[in-house]
């Protein structure tokens, strides 16, 4: 991989940990929600959320009486901001039912309604993530990448190969172990990969 696209990805990958980070900290002043509702042949409706460190997403599907369907009716995309509030629900229940445990949770349930109604069966998903999951995982690639420069910088300091660690102060230019060619403190790979950190 060279090392332009080495670069543009370590940069998306700042950049959505940036983004993560300010998602969790507005969490706590603000509550925002991302939601799609369709109704072709049934009402689905599926809404992202995140309050108090706390991203929730839930999903309900509700299947409708043939003769009240409406299968032309195009999907709705909406986008709230509103205060934090006590009443929204972190803890992903559903009818009372569901798991949660520090931020994890899930929940699921599926019943059938009565013919009076115009639904014929109501199924629901509920889960919660906490914050700091979504930001460890985006914070991976630059935590490798900058412990791999920072392992690089000290084994030029200490005159060993900025590569594999063997000793060159008494190797020259080149080191015996890997190939890698060294000058003046600098050092050059002929052939690199961006798993292995070099940059």
């Amino acid at each position: 991989m060279s090392k332009f696209v080495a670069r543009v990805i370590l940069t998306l990958a700042l950049l959505t940990l940036l983004a993560a980070l300010s998602l969790w900290i507005r969490s706590y002043f603000a509550r925002d929600s991302i939601g799609i509702r369709s109704e072709r042949g049934a009402v689905v409706s599926c809404v992202l959320s995140s309050q108090q460190g706390i991203i929730k997403w839930h999903y309900c599907c509700e299947e409708v009486r043939p003769h009240l369907s409406r299968p032309n009716v195009p999907r709705d995309y909406s986008w709230k901001r509103t205060p934090v509030s006590s009443d929204f629900p972190l803890v992903p229940y559903i009818r009372g039912a569901g798991s949660y445990w520090r931020g994890f949770g899930y929940a699921r349930d599926s019943w059938s309604v009565p013919p009076i109604s115009w639904r014929t069966r109501v199924t629901e998903y509920a889960l919660t993530l906490p914050h700091w999951t979504l930001a460890l995982l985006t914070a991976l690639l630059p935590l490798y990448r900058g412990a791999r420069w920072w392992c690089r910088r000290r084994r030029d300091a200490k005159g060993l190969c900025p590569v594999c660690g063997y000793d060159l102060r008494s190797s020259g230019g080149r080191c015996p172990e890997c190939g890698t060619v060294t000058s003046g403190g600098s050092h050059r790979k002929p052939k690199t990969t961006f798993l292995k950190g070099v940059s």
